[in-house]
């Protein structure tokens, strides 16, 4: 009887840690995804559409995503050669910003790009260019 009690003890522990370190956003980062409507990951639906960003260049940018309706924004650092999808809400126009981090000789790369998100549909977007 007690071997059983504490394999139920241990499989209860696997499993409460399990529970509690699979999530890969902290509550902050949720609670800002769901103010801006903005997050990372392709989760395209009917109720949202996708912006999928591609850094041609060897370095690193930082990317601004901004919802032009509500001036929400949430910035990401993507490397150089990286595509990231990013979940958006649908029927919005967003500016993407982008800067330069490193690899440059005076002064550093910037511009910006502005796409309309319809819902349901992937947008593709290269930086710098």
């Amino acid at each position: 009887m007690k071997k059983i009690l504490t394999a139920i003890t241990v499989m209860a522990m696997a499993v409460a840690m399990a529970t509690f370190t699979s999530c890969d956003k902290d509550l902050d980062e949720i609670a800002a995804d769901i103010d801006t409507g903005i997050s990372s990951g392709d989760h395209g639906t009917t109720r949202n559409a996708v912006l999928k960003i591609t850094c041609t260049s060897n370095n690193p940018y930082t990317i601004e995503i901004i919802n032009a309706s509500t001036d929400d924004s949430r910035e990401y650092t993507l490397q150089g050669k990286e595509t990231r999808s990013f979940t958006v809400s649908c029927d919005v126009t967003y500016q993407v910003k982008y800067t330069q981090n490193s690899g440059y000789l005076f002064y550093p790369t910037t511009g910006t790009r502005t796409q309309y998100a319809g819902c349901g549909s992937t947008y593709s977007l290269s930086i710098p260019n």
